[in-house]
């Protein structure tokens, strides 16, 4: 039975992941026995990783910690026969800054889908490396020449963009509606674009056009500034709150190309390699638990009242008053599990007949009836002669590259693959809302807890999105035409079917675009004689039509052109 989500996902509170077309039924035996991973997943993969990168970060803690101190004050008003207002400002404040930031969000994740590509920076993301190590088959055994291992890493997502199938991804991304308020895609996904266009021409080294997107993401999510707004703000009005992030996000903007000065990057370099030891660490010890993570922020250190704000609110989590409700004891401990798992990425669950084998005790699990899947060693969790369904969920550590397949009895964990600590208490993974069922049940008992504030902040929400709306919307517009005089008109000639409208209905030079694009981002051609390289010659045939016609609506040409090949793509 293949797991029941229908689309992949990335849930930014609990950083929950799941890659829809990872069918874990068909290549979990790839996956944990032969250490394979399938490619045609990466374009998603990448995608949906870096949401769980951005918000695996400060502001991403920060977030989760407002959701508790919602439930928190929530719980607390109730055994009053109140409700908490708190609760209900702690709740608009994280889906505030969601919707305020969803563009640059959505467009962080499309340029990692559509144009990262590991180059000559000494640092590399955590979306790209994770792939890497997968692709280069060194899920077993990370003693790799990393030279080799990325460039074959290269060499696969290479591949990737120059398939029909990632062509057709790309042109359905240009056809996406300009409109931030409708569909975040496109106009999320070309603002990132013209931010990377402006940082080649002020320093080479955002060529590499994957040091771009983790030093985007590091200026965006390891904002120290918006955790201390976030957290520490007492501000009681939801439209003072508004305003404040909208005046935070603009002059963040405006700071970036200040942030592009050659002693910035350097530094920012030289702290991500940890070469002098001043990357920033937070840590934070409670008891047996401890939130340990690196943050890159550009530019800047965080400051002391910000660091204060997020122990604050680790402090409220991780230490309960010793005769609080058990309503409240629940929620506290789905917060902490999902906050401990925050760096693991989710990538998909499957369900497996299994049994207890009479003689030696070991768990058999069966890929269909007389079919053995796996022979695992015995498990405590299981008596004798068991016999049923066991929920299997793969899990990726990042840091190393490693998937680990975690089987579930219930909310049990009764084995996981490759073994860890020697089997003896299975580590990071003994907890069970690994499963992203068990994690989204509990969520949701959270989410019914938090109902009444809930409808408070989503009353604040509506009635604010409302008449900010077209204010939000012209900052999104001239940050994605950022190079074009007139963006409210073109946006206009954008706002149904994309770029389509730019290029007067013509779908057949869409789709030209669309590959020309793509192939763009990829170092190396499609292979010979492929229906891709086919599609890649026609669409090369219309390469200067296509910039003559966008050339009109945006005043330059998008596509940079040397001989016949398009080797960079502004779109």
């Amino acid at each position: 039975m293949a797991t029941s989500f229908k689309r992949s996902f990335a849930d930014p509170l609990s950083s929950t992941l799941f890659v829809a077309k990872l069918d874990l039924q068909k290549w979990i035996s790839d996956i944990a026995l032969l250490r394979r991973f399938p490619v045609r997943v990466l374009p998603q993969l990448l995608h949906e990783s870096t949401h769980h990168w951005c918000f695996n970060s400060p502001i991403g803690v920060a977030l989760q910690l407002l959701s508790f101190r919602a439930a928190n004050r929530e719980i607390s008003a109730m055994t009053k026969g109140d409700t908490s207002r708190e609760a209900a400002l702690s709740l608009f404040k994280t889906r505030f800054w969601q919707h305020l930031m969803l563009p640059f969000t959505e467009g962080l994740a499309l340029f990692a889908e559509h144009d990262a590509l590991a180059g000559d920076a000494p640092v590399i993301s955590a979306p790209l490396y994770s792939a890497a190590l997968l692709v280069a088959g060194t899920l077993a055994n990370n003693k790799v020449d990393a030279d080799r291992m990325f460039e074959h890493g290269t060499f696969i997502l290479s591949l990737s963009r120059n398939s029909t199938e990632h062509y057709k991804r790309k042109t359905n991304l240009q056809l996406e509606p300009f409109s931030r308020s409708h569909s975040p895609y496109l106009c999320g996904y070309l603002a990132v674009k013209c931010l990377h266009y402006e940082a080649i021409r002020q320093n080479d080294i955002f060529v590499d056009a994957d040091f771009f997107l983790y030093f985007l993401k590091s200026y965006l999510f390891d904002d120290w500034d918006a955790v201390d707004m976030l957290l520490s703000d007492s501000a009681d009005d939801p439209e003072e709150i508004a305003n404040r992030f909208f005046i935070h996000l603009q002059t963040k903007y405006l700071g970036f190309f200040q942030s592009l000065h050659k002693s910035t990057v350097d530094e920012f370099i030289r702290r991500g390699r940890n070469l002098s030891n001043e990357r920033t660490r937070f840590e934070y010890t409670a008891g047996r638990f401890a939130i340990n993570f690196f943050s890159d922020p550009v530019g800047q250190f965080p400051s002391a009242r910000a660091i204060s704000a997020l122990r604050a609110g680790l402090d409220e989590l991780f230490k309960p008053a010793h005769d609080e409700h058990s309503l409240m004891t629940t929620v506290r401990a789905v917060h902490i599990s999902t906050l401990l798992l925050r760096n693991l990425l989710t990538l998909g669950r499957a369900t497996f007949r299994a049994n207890v084998a009479r003689q030696s005790g070991r768990l058999m699990i069966w890929s269909e009836p007389g079919v053995l899947l796996s022979s695992l060693p015995p498990s405590k969790e299981l008596p004798a002669d068991w016999e049923g369904e066991l929920t299997a969920v793969a899990a990726l550590m990042p840091g190393t590259g490693q998937i680990h397949i975690v089987f579930l009895n219930g909310d049990s964990v009764v084995n996981v693959t490759p073994d860890v600590n020697d089997n003896k208490d299975f580590g990071p993974f003994a907890n069970p809302t690994i499963d992203p069922h068990i994690r989204t049940h509990n969520l949701s008992v959270i989410a019914q807890v938090s109902e009444m504030p809930s409808q408070t902040a989503d009353g604040w929400l509506s009635e604010i999105v409302n008449y900010s709306a077209s204010e939000i919307d012209d900052f999104y517009t001239k940050a994605a035409l950022l190079f074009t005089e007139d963006a409210e008109e073109l946006a206009s000639c954008l706002s149904e079917f994309g770029l389509l409208g730019a290029l007067d209905g013509d779908l057949d030079l869409a789709e030209h675009l669309g590959c020309l694009s793509s192939s763009a981002s990829a170092k190396y051609s499609p292979p010979r004689g492929s229906d891709a390289e086919k599609r890649l010659e026609e669409a090369t045939v219309f390469a200067a039509q296509i910039n003559q016609k966008l050339k009109s609506r945006f005043g330059f040409e998008p596509l940079s052109i040397r001989g016949q090949e398009v080797f960079f793509s502004m779109l």
